[in-house]
């Protein structure tokens, strides 16, 4: 089932939309971004964010570790990373 955000404010580098709507679509990504008037209609839940800004999630483009995770290396590393991008999403960074 799809999620709706509705009444969101959006920044982009081109413009700015205020009470924008994003559709989240079954499969966890973005299907639609943009003018309410313009957006799908879906079925499942829909959120009102009241104005609120809504963004991407960051990317950190400089990382030694942390959350007590150092980067190790082979199979070490591997495990390292997938334990540390499962915290680290919980804080705002997703890539």
């Amino acid at each position: 089932m799809a999620t709706t955000l509705i009444n969101a404010k959006l920044i982009s580098p081109e413009e700015t939309l205020e009470g924008a709507t994003v559709v989240i679509g079954d499969d966890g990504r973005i299907a639609y971004l943009g003018a309410a008037e313009d957006a799908p209609q879906v079925e499942g839940p829909s959120y009102d964010l009241r104005g609120r800004l809504l963004v991407p999630g960051f990317i950190d483009i400089h990382v030694h570790g942390g959350h007590g995770v150092a980067f190790g290396q082979g199979e070490a590393l591997k495990s390292d990373l997938e334990e540390y991008s499962r915290w680290i999403a919980t804080r705002g960074v997703t890539g």
